[in-house]
């Protein structure tokens, strides 16, 4: 993360091992992060080392994340992780529905903060998830309008009613109704890396089906 973490690449593969690094992101130890590592989202026992491959569409640091509160905090996380997603959103809905998994690493300090703060890491992606939304109209055109890349251009409304898509994306029929980025919570993953003093974070874009996450685990 920061300049240790480059911008930009197409794939990444994550190693939470003790005193490993891997050639993508460099991993901690799970001492230093306040929550379970990423790969015990799986089925693998903690003490296990496991490697979570996935592959990204790009990346971008979020500067000096400010704030000892995450109503401080999570607001800027939140407009980073909406304003880096596209035409990638083809993969919350429309093409390969709940397939958008992106990545937001977050350096120790601030991982600690929400931690402090009484967060745990499901209470991050469900504050996240709320935070991170866009216009339907604007969700709308990076999945159709603006691309064509779902036959036919429907609305999230119609994908809602053909059971496409889940409700929360017609919850009206305001264009201006904010939608999320994602299906669910849990679907924006979470990980603790850097420099432990940075309040730095760092957001990949998800390239859904094309590249969804697998754990295995090594060693």
């Amino acid at each position: 993360m920061g300049s240790s973490t480059p911008s930009g690449f197409g794939s990444t593969s994550t190693v939470e091992k003790n005193t490993r690094r891997s050639s993508g992101i460099p991993m901690l130890t799970r001492s230093c992060s306040p929550w379970r590592r990423l790969s015990r989202s799986s089925t693998w026992v903690w003490a296990q080392n496991a490697v979570t491959v996935a592959r990204y569409t790009g990346g971008a640091v979020i500067v000096s994340v400010f704030g000892t509160r995450p109503e401080q905090m999570l607001p800027y996380l939140a407009d980073a992780l909406t304003k880096q997603t596209g035409w990638e959103l083809i993969f919350t809905v429309g093409l390969a529905t709940a397939t958008q998994k992106p990545l937001l690493v977050l350096s120790p300090i601030i991982a600690e903060t929400l931690a402090k703060a009484g967060l745990s890491k499901q209470d991050l992606q469900a504050e996240l998830f709320a935070q991170a939304r866009l216009p339907a109209w604007k969700f709308e055109q990076y999945i159709g309008g603006w691309t064509n890349l779902v036959p036919g251009r429907p609305t999230l409304a119609e994908l809602v009613a053909e059971g496409k898509a889940p409700p929360i994306f017609a919850e009206s029929d305001d264009p201006e109704r904010l939608v999320p980025i994602v299906c669910e919570p849990e679907h924006l993953m979470i990980a603790v890396s850097g420099d432990p003093l940075r309040t730095n974070a760092y957001s990949f874009v998800h390239n859904g089906l094309l590249g969804y996450p697998v754990t295995k685990p090594i060693g």
